[in-house]
């Protein structure tokens, strides 16, 4: 009794499996105010391959119409990555 996966690459280049019901069925939404096909699940894909941490906060911004690199991000991943090794060192 094995779920439908779909597989594609994370940040990293490594392969990232995930529930075929996470993309299907599509689903029409707006995205930057444009009416795009959405998949069925978009925050646990998005945590899926980039981190629960994606769900929330953007990796890059919008400045003057260039993207540009969120401090905000790259802090709070910095941060959970220090919380990460601190825990698994403790062990």
């Amino acid at each position: 009794n094995r779920k439908p996966m779909l597989t594609e690459y994370d940040e990293y280049y490594n392969w990232k499996s995930s529930p075929q019901e996470w993309t299907f069925p599509l689903q029409e939404c707006l995205f930057s105010g444009i009416k795009v096909w959405c998949p069925a699940e978009p925050e646990k894909l998005v945590a899926n391959i980039y981190g629960p941490i994606s769900v929330k906060i953007s990796s890059t911004k919008c400045v003057n119409g260039s993207w540009i690199a969120s401090d905000e991000y790259r802090l709070a991943k910095s941060m959970m990555n220090n919380s990460v090794i601190t825990n698994t060192t403790k062990l």
